[in-house]
């Protein structure tokens, strides 16, 4: 009884002494599966972070609320049967929600600060694209494109030509790794990266596990110290 007490009210103390505070983020995604047939594709996220911190402790906790656009690029020569080029492309976009500790490093005589930040993140589609050309020497120049519908983007296709689209995941989830750079007590650059752990598409061609990378800018809402009242002598 008296061990529950104490972790009850230890936990108590350390949420009151922590703050929130919101961020506003925008910037680009690099992304690709992890296997060496795709390259990376450039697409962006914007979205806001949540900050729990203190100043008497170094460590912070974030969690985020992304868009995101990410997917990945196959653009070159391979051998398909008799030969031929094939090129393949994927737009996802999806909400993203990574959570993280970090750990605050003052830096420039103070006038920065560097925060590592280490996590998880889930990330859930909702629509997209993908378009997919082949062209085969001894055949004629075939084209396959599959779109998503808003209802079941990543199973209901129009124009299902090539089977394998069907088994696309909605979801995801991997490691996160980042580091932000403070420039001002408002203003923070931020780059990480998502290692997926999850394979998003039943494909024996490709090792579809996301590789992500993320450069962001962000801006960062610091509340407003109310001043005490002053009392009119009497």
């Amino acid at each position: 009884m008296k061990k529950a007490f104490f972790t009850v009210t230890l936990s108590l103390v350390v949420a009151t002494s922590f703050s929130q505070q919101l961020s506003v983020t925008a910037g680009g995604t690099y992304s690709k599966w992890r296997d060496d047939f795709t390259s990376y594709r450039l697409g962006f996220d914007v979205g806001t972070l949540c900050v729990f911190q203190s100043d008497s402790v170094p460590f912070c906790f974030n969690a985020a609320l992304m868009l995101v656009d990410k997917g990945v690029c196959l653009d070159g020569k391979k051998s398909i049967e008799r030969g031929g080029e094939y090129r393949f492309r994927t737009s996802l976009y999806s909400v993203h929600v990574p959570a993280t500790v970090g750990y605050k490093v003052s830096c420039c005589k103070g006038r920065m600060t560097v925060i590592p930040t280490v996590g998880i993140y889930a990330d859930y589609g909702f629509f997209g694209k993908i378009s997919q050309t082949a062209e085969i020497s001894h055949l004629d120049f075939e084209h396959y494109v599959a779109k998503f519908d808003g209802k079941d983007p990543y199973s209901e296709i129009e124009k299902l030509e090539y089977q394998g689209v069907k088994n696309f995941k909605r979801f995801d989830w991997g490691l996160h790794a980042g580091l932000q750079l403070h420039l001002t007590k408002q203003v923070y650059l931020y780059g990480g990266y998502d290692y997926g752990m999850n394979k998003v598409w039943e494909n024996m061609y490709f090792n579809p596990y996301f590789s992500s990378f993320y450069l962001n800018l962000g801006y960062l809402f610091v509340p407003s110290k109310k001043k005490m009242p002053v009392l009119e002598e009497i």
